[in-house]
């Protein structure tokens, strides 16, 4: 299956700065190929390009990612090692 149309697609969307366009065109050229060697490069590189072009604010990452950690936290404690790991 030739997929270099949709891969030209993607390309041209992440240099028109349109990550969540390209991050879903890539992942659906995943879910139809998954071992696709240019779509996984270009996932990757959309990724990093929308994280870097605005970062997550340090209340908005302790939000997220703060309830998380008490869980592993409360779950380690409780003496459930595979719970704190999950979490």
């Amino acid at each position: 299956m030739d997929l270099s149309k949709h891969l030209e697609n993607a390309a041209d969307a992440v240099k028109r700065r349109q990550y969540p366009f390209a991050i879903k065109v890539y992942s659906q050229l995943l879910s139809i190929q998954p071992d696709h060697e240019q779509a996984r490069r270009g996932l990757r590189e959309a990724l990093f390009q929308k994280v870097a072009q605005k970062p997550a604010s340090r209340a908005t990452a302790m939000l997220t990612s703060g309830v998380n950690l008490l869980v592993a936290a409360v779950l380690k404690v409780c003496r459930n090692p595979a719970g704190a790991a999950n979490a």
